[in-house]
């Protein structure tokens, strides 16, 4: 009975920790939503002013053909990258309207609760620290997931010690005789009581077959889970693995984005100054506003992505690891 007792006690503990486990999922699924709402907005903000820029290219271009100064080949070319470009539009108007769908059913509400949520707020910065070397192994302990398998393979060891017991007798004090008395004289009555008790000895005997075959079922059941956890444990470090990696590459994509950006920002610059003294073509400045907006674009996609990496890292640690390391310097500073 004890060690039935433990064996559901931990089989309650792992389903706390699945509840854990589905609160993080919940958490971290609504973070990303953010994210990705956040971005197909910027982006559509971003093409709609692309629009606007070829939409005066364009005018600026036949003008210039009906002067003869282009040829129609690169009017059909203007007028090919506007209806592209103006083509992505409504395709990100769904996007929009699925992803706020998504993030409303996370948040228990319905869509159009969603924007005055993310109204006048600005978009949380991604920390573009890298991921300290050396994290200690055991902060994996504390991954739901893990302590739900722990708690798991701990009920079954348990059940197998609680099938080991069923081979032996079960003898009850009370209530074997077969009578309602109540009195001592009447328990220690070896004809009230010899035969019952004789009985309880030897059911086990009689039984054994099964009850051998319970405990093995039961041991078996217990390397099956010893296995799953071990499985476990090595899909979580795997996990860890990829997802520093994951993070890691797009954190050296966003630094080269951001030099890629500062170098078109300071072209289109030049090309306005240019235009401002007289010297300059207004096309060249338009296309070089225009380059400006494309890796906005691509930076915007670049950002969620570096978003969605760095949380892939917490959970896959099952938590935050920097709170860990400040108390850790914490306690050395009051040591010193």
């Amino acid at each position: 009975l004890s060690s039935g007792r433990r064996a559901a006690y931990a089989d309650y503990l792992a389903t706390g920790a699945d509840a854990k486990t589905v609160e993080i999922s919940v958490a971290a699924e609504t973070i990303a939503g953010s994210f990705e709402l956040r971005e197909l907005a910027a982006r559509e903000g971003i093409l709609t002013q692309v629009v606007d820029i070829l939409s005066e290219r364009l005018t600026l271009t036949e003008d210039r053909y009906q002067r003869g100064v282009v040829t129609s080949i690169e009017l059909y070319q203007i007028q090919q990258d506007l209806n592209a470009t103006r083509s992505g539009l409504p395709l990100l108007g769904s996007q929009i309207a699925a992803s706020r769908g998504r993030l409303a059913v996370l948040l228990g509400r319905y869509p159009q609760e969603v924007e005055p949520l993310l109204a006048g707020e600005e978009p949380p910065l991604v920390s573009l620290d890298p991921i300290p070397a050396g994290l200690p192994a055991d902060m994996l302990a504390a991954r739901p997931d893990l302590v739900a398998a722990a708690f798991r393979l701990e009920a079954t060891r348990q059940r197998v010690g609680e099938r080991k017991a069923a081979r032996l007798p079960s003898i009850n004090l009370t209530g074997s005789t077969g009578t309602q008395s109540a009195d001592l004289s009447d328990l220690v009555r070896a004809d009230q009581w010899f035969t019952n008790f004789v009985a309880s000895l030897t059911a086990p005997i009689f039984s054994g077959g099964r009850l051998k075959a319970d405990q093995e079922a039961a041991e078996a059941r217990y390397e099956q889970e010893a296995a799953r956890y071990a499985r476990s444990v090595l899909t979580a470090f795997q996990e860890v693995d990829a997802a520093i990696a994951a993070f890691n590459a797009q954190r050296e994509r966003k630094l080269v984005l951001d030099e890629q950006l500062a170098v078109a920002e300071a072209s289109a610059d030049a090309a306005l100054l240019r235009v401002q003294q007289g010297v300059g073509d207004y096309v060249g400045y338009l296309d070089a506003l225009r380059t400006v907006l494309n890796v906005q674009d691509t930076q915007a996609s670049a950002e969620r992505e570096l978003a969605t990496a760095r949380l892939n890292v917490h959970r896959a640690l099952g938590g935050n690891w920097i709170a860990e390391q400040a108390d850790e310097q914490d306690s050395e500073g009051d040591l010193r």
